[in-house]
């Protein structure tokens, strides 16, 4: 059946819209409710096994204060096997009855009784990436007709692209956040600038140090906008080994250095800026995983973290409260222990590890 275009305005728009709404889907489910009369409307959304999007579950209601249905229970009462539901049919309530076990189909009933629920229509939503959707629609009174299954069997393929759009998205989400924390946590924040030096998106700690807000430029005074916009102008054209460097604020020593966009993506982006913090102070969680990767002991692991961050031994003996020649034998244990042959060397393999990610 094809969707006419009042379902294609007042059903796949909000189809579409409703992965970004809050609650997800809920326009969509409150007009399909009223289009077919349902007493209910009902989605149950459960995606491929991963941890960045949990179930969904969503009911539209004909009147406020209606409880939902309890589909756990119903499921109990094989009235919604999920798995067994073909996907793409529209199954009828009366389908669902079990005739199987004595007494069961009449367990069913009363329970459906109880429920309130005298009709129902069933189909099970399987996309490519093998995720799964169940659009129930749930009556007390009005039966369903075949205008009500087609419509459901309509939907069916767009709500398929709907789940793998929200699976895509979800992924992305996730890879964004764990990709901006890691930088994070290395004191490092990127923006992305277009021809004329203006924002169009930055991460976290950009938008904190650069107060970098889309649309706004990073810095007010007209000379370095100025030069600011004809580097990444110039950045536009350059090929992708290019760099520029940009003197944003001298007196807090930050920089910025400037990269063309790694592939054309049909964006305003012109350039990728990239911030450097310098690394906070001491760092328990840093110390704890040099000791935990190297095998030293808390204070020559405390050591090696304060040599990291280019103090002298006897400056992070200091630090600890060790003698000169303590912090010395603690800098040689460290050595032996991390197989390096100096202070450079360590510094080296610290920063290069893991610890820098505590």
């Amino acid at each position: 059946m094809a969707l006419p275009s009042l379902e294609e305005r007042d059903l796949l728009i909000p189809l579409a819209e409703g992965i970004r709404q809050d609650p997800m889907w809920d326009t969509f489910l409150a007009r399909l409710r009223q289009r077919t009369q349902a007493t209910w409307a009902c989605l149950l959304v459960r995606m491929v096994p991963t941890a960045h999007l949990p179930p969904i579950t969503r009911v539209a209601a004909e009147r406020p204060g209606l409880p939902d249905p309890d589909f756990e229970a119903l499921s109990d009462l094989g009235l919604i096997p999920y798995a067994a539901l073909r996907p793409g049919r529209v199954y009828a309530l009366e389908e669902m009855l079990d005739f199987s076990q004595e007494g069961l189909a009449d367990r069913q009933r009363t329970a459906l009784k109880a429920a309130g629920i005298a009709h129902a229509r069933f189909i099970r939503v399987a996309s490519r990436a093998q995720n799964s959707a169940w659009i129930v629609l749930l009556s007390e009174r009005r039966p369903f007709d075949a205008e009500d299954s087609a419509l459901l069997s309509a939907l069916a393929p767009h709500f398929a692209v709907a789940l793998d759009t929200l699976g895509e998205l979800g992924a992305c989400s996730l890879r964004r956040a764990m990709a901006e924390q890691a930088l994070g946590l290395l004191g490092i924040g990127q923006v992305a600038l277009d021809r004329e030096g203006r924002v169009v998106l930055a991460d976290e700690l950009a938008r904190e140090v650069l107060d970098a807000q889309p649309g706004a430029r990073l810095v007010s005074a007209p000379a370095p906008a100025a030069e600011l916009a004809a580097a990444c102008a110039e950045l536009a054209r350059s090929p992708a080994s290019a760099r520029r460097v940009a003197r944003l604020d001298p007196s807090r020593g930050i920089d910025l250095l400037l990269r063309p966009l790694p592939a054309p993506m049909g964006t305003a982006v012109a350039a990728i800026g990239t911030i450097r913090l310098p690394q906070p102070r001491q760092s328990r969680a840093r110390s704890e995983v040099l000791a935990s990767l190297l095998s030293l002991s808390a204070r020559e692991a405390a050591l090696a973290e304060a040599m990291s961050r280019g103090a002298t031994i006897l400056e992070a003996g200091e630090a600890l409260r060790l003698t000169p020649e303590t912090a010395r034998n603690y800098s040689k244990r460290a050595y032996a222990k991390a197989g390096v042959t100096g202070q450079a060397d360590l510094v080296r393999k610290v920063l290069t590890g893991l610890a820098p990610l505590a």
